[in-house]
């Protein structure tokens, strides 16, 4: 008989482990357990000897994050990891304040550059009103003077947005509707779409403000 899995990977979004067990919200993959992680974790007491979640915890409300973190511990055996993932802010004020010293004593359309880079890593994912706010605007600027400083803080991801804009290509309507029947399946894809319609034609017929209600509602925004 097969081993169960003792290592849980949870919020794991789109990376996902298949020798472990992961969750997350809202999922068609076969390998991925559909779980509302404010309702708690699905799982007996002491059942992992190890507990993963990374870039999770911030976007939880503040006050349902110790019972989150709760809920880690009681499915963790005695003398299991737990290891946890989350933004460094430390670093990041210490960055500004570099930055910041940097534009006081030799500025320049880099050392400006990247002082607005960093605002951004402080604030921008705790306060924008749409999807990639002013972060994903930057990464896509014809020309960054400070390109190189930018994907360096912001490893492969903003690598990934950054080549993506320059490629200039885009997904056609037919290669989107194929990629989201690949990952949430025929009904799935339906089922999302027809939300997402519903959803749309409320946010137009109730103006924009509720639209932006419901954004910051959704699991993007930094709590």
């Amino acid at each position: 008989m097969k081993e169960k899995p003792s290592c849980l990977n949870v919020g794991c979004g789109s990376k996902y482990h298949k020798e472990w067990i992961n969750l997350d919200l809202d999922s068609n993959n076969p390998d991925i357990i559909s779980c509302n992680l404010l309702k708690g974790i699905p799982f007996p007491s002491g059942r992992f000897a190890v507990v993963y979640h990374s870039h999770v915890l911030e976007h939880l409300p503040k006050e349902k994050a110790l019972g989150f973190i709760k809920e880690c511990y009681r499915v963790l055996q005695k003398n299991g990891t737990i290891r946890v993932v989350v933004p460094d802010l430390e670093n990041i004020v210490d960055e500004y304040k570099k930055c910041l010293y940097e534009n006081s004593r030799n500025l320049s359309k880099e050392t400006e550059a990247n002082y607005d880079w960093v605002m951004l890593e402080l604030y921008d994912q705790t306060v924008r009103n749409r999807s990639g706010g002013q972060m994903a605007e930057f990464l896509r600027q014809k020309e960054m003077v400070n390109e190189a400083y930018v994907i360096e803080r912001m490893g492969h991801v903003g690598a990934s947005v950054r080549k993506s804009f320059l490629s200039g290509r885009t997904e056609s309507t037919l290669e989107i509707i194929k990629r989201n029947i690949k990952a949430l399946g025929i009904i799935g894809f339906f089922k999302k779409t027809l939300g997402y319609l519903a959803t749309r034609s409320a946010e137009l017929f109730f103006c924009e403000r509720y639209a932006v209600g419901s954004f910051r509602l959704g699991g993007e925004i930094h709590m």
